[in-house]
Protein backbone atom coordinates (compact mmCIF):
# COMPACT_ATOMS: atom_id res chain seq x y z
CA UNK A 1 0.00 0.00 0.00
CA UNK A 2 3.22 2.53 0.87
CA UNK A 3 3.92 2.22 -2.73
CA UNK A 4 0.24 2.90 -4.52
CA UNK A 5 0.15 5.99 -2.19
CA UNK A 6 3.45 7.28 -1.87
CA UNK A 7 4.46 6.18 -5.48
CA UNK A 8 2.35 7.54 -8.50
CA UNK A 9 3.40 10.75 -8.19
CA UNK A 10 7.24 9.44 -8.46
CA UNK A 11 6.45 7.04 -11.07
CA UNK A 12 6.87 9.07 -14.15
CA UNK A 13 10.16 11.06 -12.40
CA UNK A 14 11.50 7.43 -12.45
CA UNK A 15 10.46 6.21 -15.70
CA UNK A 16 12.04 9.38 -17.07
CA UNK A 17 14.67 9.26 -15.46
CA UNK A 18 15.31 5.04 -16.85
CA UNK A 19 14.36 6.11 -19.95
CA UNK A 20 17.85 8.37 -19.74
CA UNK A 21 20.09 5.97 -18.33
CA UNK A 22 18.39 3.22 -21.39
CA UNK A 23 19.65 5.48 -23.96
CA UNK A 24 22.79 6.26 -22.07
CA UNK A 25 23.61 2.65 -22.15
CA UNK A 26 22.32 2.13 -25.65
CA UNK A 27 24.77 4.99 -27.19
CA UNK A 28 27.46 3.15 -24.82
CA UNK A 29 27.62 0.19 -27.23
CA UNK A 30 27.87 2.29 -30.26
CA UNK A 31 30.72 4.52 -28.81
CA UNK A 32 33.93 3.85 -29.97
CA UNK A 33 37.00 4.77 -27.43
CA UNK A 34 40.30 5.38 -28.32
CA UNK A 35 42.53 3.03 -25.84
CA UNK A 36 44.00 5.79 -24.25
CA UNK A 37 40.38 7.17 -23.40
CA UNK A 38 39.86 5.70 -19.76
CA UNK A 39 38.24 8.90 -18.73
CA UNK A 40 35.17 7.52 -20.45
CA UNK A 41 34.62 4.48 -19.57
CA UNK A 42 35.27 5.71 -15.97
CA UNK A 43 32.28 8.19 -16.31
CA UNK A 44 29.85 5.50 -18.03
CA UNK A 45 31.17 3.03 -15.61
CA UNK A 46 29.64 5.44 -12.73
CA UNK A 47 26.56 6.43 -14.53
CA UNK A 48 25.54 2.63 -14.70
CA UNK A 49 26.30 1.88 -11.01
CA UNK A 50 24.24 5.26 -10.29
CA UNK A 51 20.87 3.85 -12.25
CA UNK A 52 21.38 -0.03 -10.97
CA UNK A 53 21.23 1.49 -7.41
CA UNK A 54 17.93 3.06 -8.51
CA UNK A 55 16.79 0.56 -10.07
CA UNK A 56 17.45 -1.63 -7.26
CA UNK A 57 15.71 0.31 -4.86
CA UNK A 58 12.71 0.69 -6.68
CA UNK A 59 12.12 -2.85 -6.72
CA UNK A 60 13.14 -4.12 -3.69
CA UNK A 61 9.85 -1.69 -2.57
CA UNK A 62 8.08 -3.13 -5.41
CA UNK A 63 8.65 -6.35 -4.36
CA UNK A 64 8.21 -5.62 -0.53
CA UNK A 65 4.98 -4.16 -1.20
CA UNK A 66 3.05 -5.77 -4.01
CA UNK A 67 5.35 -8.70 -4.61
CA UNK A 68 6.56 -11.69 -3.26
CA UNK A 69 10.13 -14.21 -3.70
CA UNK A 70 8.88 -17.43 -3.44
CA UNK A 71 10.84 -20.15 -2.23
CA UNK A 72 10.66 -24.19 -1.80
CA UNK A 73 10.64 -25.08 1.83
CA UNK A 74 13.71 -27.64 2.03
CA UNK A 75 11.58 -29.68 4.48
CA UNK A 76 8.86 -30.04 2.29
CA UNK A 77 8.06 -33.04 0.79
CA UNK A 78 5.97 -31.28 -2.10
CA UNK A 79 7.03 -30.72 -5.46
CA UNK A 80 10.70 -28.90 -5.65
CA UNK A 81 11.09 -25.35 -7.73
CA UNK A 82 13.48 -22.80 -8.21
CA UNK A 83 12.72 -19.64 -6.13
CA UNK A 84 10.77 -17.01 -8.42
CA UNK A 85 10.12 -13.36 -8.16
CA UNK A 86 6.30 -12.58 -8.60
CA UNK A 87 5.34 -8.85 -8.92
CA UNK A 88 1.33 -8.02 -8.77
CA UNK A 89 0.06 -4.71 -11.04
CA UNK A 90 -3.48 -3.47 -11.39
CA UNK A 91 -4.45 -3.43 -15.08
CA UNK A 92 -4.08 0.67 -14.95
CA UNK A 93 -0.28 -0.18 -14.43
CA UNK A 94 0.59 -2.24 -17.69
CA UNK A 95 2.91 0.40 -19.10
CA UNK A 96 4.88 0.54 -15.51
CA UNK A 97 5.26 -3.38 -15.74
CA UNK A 98 6.12 -3.79 -19.19
CA UNK A 99 8.54 -0.87 -18.90
CA UNK A 100 10.51 -2.53 -16.00
CA UNK A 101 10.03 -6.17 -17.82
CA UNK A 102 12.11 -4.12 -20.84
CA UNK A 103 14.74 -1.93 -18.78
CA UNK A 104 15.75 -5.26 -16.62
CA UNK A 105 15.39 -7.64 -19.61
CA UNK A 106 13.82 -10.29 -17.11
CA UNK A 107 10.70 -12.19 -16.76
CA UNK A 108 7.44 -11.75 -18.66
CA UNK A 109 4.37 -9.50 -18.14
CA UNK A 110 1.12 -11.87 -17.89
CA UNK A 111 -2.08 -9.97 -18.52
CA UNK A 112 -5.03 -11.80 -16.16
CA UNK A 113 -8.06 -9.44 -17.53
CA UNK A 114 -10.53 -12.22 -15.67
CA UNK A 115 -8.84 -11.65 -12.22
CA UNK A 116 -8.18 -7.52 -12.88
CA UNK A 117 -4.53 -7.66 -12.15
CA UNK A 118 -0.90 -8.33 -14.44
CA UNK A 119 1.30 -10.54 -13.32
CA UNK A 120 5.08 -9.82 -13.30
CA UNK A 121 6.85 -13.67 -13.25
CA UNK A 122 10.34 -13.73 -13.03
CA UNK A 123 11.41 -17.81 -13.05
CA UNK A 124 14.27 -18.23 -14.78
CA UNK A 125 17.58 -18.83 -12.86
CA UNK A 126 20.17 -16.30 -14.34
CA UNK A 127 17.07 -13.95 -13.88
CA UNK A 128 16.08 -14.49 -10.65
CA UNK A 129 20.05 -14.24 -9.82
CA UNK A 130 20.20 -10.61 -11.57
CA UNK A 131 16.79 -9.22 -9.52
CA UNK A 132 18.52 -10.59 -6.18
CA UNK A 133 21.51 -8.51 -7.24
CA UNK A 134 19.97 -5.72 -7.71
CA UNK A 135 17.55 -5.54 -4.67
CA UNK A 136 20.05 -7.13 -1.97
CA UNK A 137 20.59 -4.65 0.35
CA UNK A 138 17.76 -2.33 -0.02
CA UNK A 139 14.67 -4.79 1.22
CA UNK A 140 13.48 -3.77 4.76
CA UNK A 141 10.37 -5.71 5.45
CA UNK A 142 10.04 -8.90 7.01
CA UNK A 143 10.19 -10.60 3.15
CA UNK A 144 14.24 -9.89 3.27
CA UNK A 145 14.07 -13.32 5.03
CA UNK A 146 12.49 -14.79 1.82
CA UNK A 147 15.61 -13.11 0.16
CA UNK A 148 18.05 -14.16 2.36
CA UNK A 149 16.54 -18.22 1.70
CA UNK A 150 16.47 -17.60 -1.90
CA UNK A 151 20.46 -16.73 -2.07
CA UNK A 152 21.16 -19.78 0.60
Amino acid sequence: MPALIGGFGKIVGFLNIMKKDFASKSNEVKRITPKGSDKNITENTRKNSKSASKTGAYLAGLIEADGSIAVHDKNSKGQKYRPKILVVFSLADKPLAERLAFITQVGKVYHKADAGYLLWEIQKKEDVKKIMNLINGYMRTPKIEALQRAIN
